[in-house]
């Protein structure tokens, strides 16, 4: 799912039993009240949505009996909230964009938070005082991660497979596509250009296929396609996140991308395999 934004009523997510909408999930987390006291909690949720695809804070709402409630916010005003989850962003390092909306009519508070495309997001660690208090460390640093509902912490041999630039601007771009429109997207792809000759004149071409998502995973850094081989089976392949040069939204509505790589389908006719080639 992509990250979307709540700035009005209308942008909420409905009262209720849980649904796909409303329940927390990748970039959507509720909480009853924002303690001033817990900053390094703060500057992790912030980091953790900071890293994966952006997401909302929604501050004076709860699910804890199994229905979306907003309770509202209580003991606290939308100024002490700004303050708490802007300086939250503060602790971090890099410091990523936080936008902090009242929505009056239902008394809650929705903290949006920006994806960075650059690096990674760090949260400074947690502590405990010499008394046993709760404090942060400064020089020490984690790097939590959003994954569906639970926020997990990068290891530092996983670091550098998040540090790709290309390859973060890729899934940020591919996380915008939504569920539902993920079946027959329009894909173009380089192959050598058909000849009647048997001999490959040099040249490529740009062709495109009709293709599924089944799949966009940063931790295997990888875009998964599917394709019909029959009426109960499907192939799939994989392409390398950073060989997806764009993704973009057609005229006719329908989501489309560009791949650096060839596919070989075979047989071209009723594909039993698809092969992915990286262009050297």
């Amino acid at each position: 799912m992509t990250y979307l934004r709540i700035e009005t009523v209308a942008d909420l997510p409905p009262e209720g039993p849980l649904n796909d909408r409303a329940r927390e999930k990748a970039d959507l987390d509720f909480k009853t009240f924002a303690d001033p006291a817990k900053s390094w909690e703060h500057a992790k949720d912030v980091a953790a949505f900071s890293n994966a695809i952006g997401g909302v804070l929604l501050i004076g709402a709860h699910d804890k009996t199994g229905h979306l409630a907003y309770p509202g916010i209580v003991r606290q005003s939308v100024k002490d909230i700004q303050g708490i989850y802007e300086a939250a962003a503060q602790l971090c390092s890099p410091s990523p964009i936080v936008d902090v909306i009242p929505i009056p009519a239902r008394n809650v508070v929705a903290v949006n938070v920006e994806p960075y495309l650059d690096q990674l997001v760090a949260a400074p660690a947690k502590i405990k005082d010499v008394d046993g208090s709760p404090g942060i460390q400064k020089d020490a640093w984690v790097f939590p991660i959003r994954r569906a509902s639970q926020t997990e912490f990068i290891r530092p041999e996983n670091l550098a497979m998040y540090m790709n630039a290309k390859v973060r601007r890729s899934y940020l771009l591919l996380s915008k596509i939504p569920e539902s429109d993920r079946m027959g997207l329009v894909v173009f792809y380089t192959a050598p250009r058909d000849i009647p000759t048997q001999h490959w004149d040099g040249i490529l071409e740009i062709r495109e296929a009709r293709l599924d998502v089944s799949e966009i995973s940063l931790n295997n850094n990888a875009i998964t396609f599917a394709r019909a081989a029959s009426l109960n089976e499907k192939v799939q392949v994989r392409v390398p996140l950073q060989d997806i040069h764009d993704v973009w939204k057609t005229a006719e509505e329908r989501w489309a991308m560009r791949v650096a790589g060839r596919f070989v389908f075979t047989p071209a006719d009723a594909p039993k395999r698809i092969e992915y080639r990286p262009l050297p």
